[in-house]
C-alpha cells in the first residue's frame, strides 16, 4: 500500500511509521477544547453585554442631557421676558416674574438654535394694550414745575415701588388682581 502524504503534503519516510496518539490523549484535547470554547462564549455573551450596557449608559446621559438643556432654555426664556417686561415699564419686577410664564404661554414664544426670541415684542406689546395699569407711564409720577396735577375726580399716578407691601396689595386687589 503507498505511503500517504501527511499534513505538509510530503510522503513520510519509509522506516517510521505514523505518528498516533492514545485515546485518553485525544480525549483530553477534547476536553480542554471544549472547555476553551465554553470560555470564549461566555467572553462574547459578557462582552455583548457590555456593549449593551455602554449603549444604554449613553442613551441615558443623553437624554438627562437634553432634559437638562430644555430646562436651562425655559429659565432663559422666563428671564428674558421678565426683562422684557421691567425694561418697558412693568410695576413691579417680582410681579413680572410670576406673569413670564403666562406671557410665554399665551404670546407663544420660542427660542431658536441661536436662543432668539420669536414673538417677545408682540406678547409684551399685547399685554400692556390688555394691563396698561400694570406699566408706569413715561409721565412724572408727581407735580413738578410746568406740570398739572390730575382733573377733578381722575386718580393721581401711583409709584408702586415706593408703595408698602400692605398699599401695594391693595392697589392690586382693587385693578383685580389677586397676589
Amino acid at each position: 500500500m503507498p505511503e500517504e502524504p501527511n499534513s505538509n503534503g510530503q510522503t513520510p519516510p519509509a522506516n517510521k511509521p505514523p505518528e498516533t496518539f492514545s485515546a485518553q490523549y485525544v480525549a483530553e484535547l477534547r476536553a480542554e477544547n471544549e472547555k476553551l470554547r465554553k470560555t470564549i462564549l461566555e467572553r462574547d455573551s459578557s462582552f455583548d453585554e457590555l456593549k449593551k450596557a455602554i449603549e444604554s449608559a449613553k442613551k441615558e446621559h443623553k437624554d438627562a442631557l437634553d432634559a437638562e438643556r430644555a430646562a436651562f432654555r425655559n429659565k432663559l426664556l422666563l428671564r428674558e421676558v421678565q426683562s422684557a417686561l421691567v425694561s418697558d415699564g412693568f410695576i413691579d419686577k417680582d410681579i413680572a416674574s410670576l406673569l413670564a410664564p403666562k406671557v410665554v404661554e399665551e404670546g407663544k414664544l420660542t427660542m431658536d438654535e441661536k436662543d432668539t426670541i420669536n414673538g417677545l415684542k408682540e406678547a409684551v406689546d399685547a399685554l400692556k394694550k390688555s394691563k396698561p395699569e400694570l406699566f408706569r407711564t413715561m409721565q412724572a409720577t408727581s407735580a413738578q414745575p410746568g406740570t398739572t396735577n390730575p382733573a377733578p375726580g381722575q386718580a393721581a399716578p401711583v409709584d408702586a415701588m415706593k408703595l408698602s407691601d400692605s398699599d401695594f396689595s391693595n392697589l392690586m386687589a382693587g385693578m383685580g388682581i389677586s397676589l
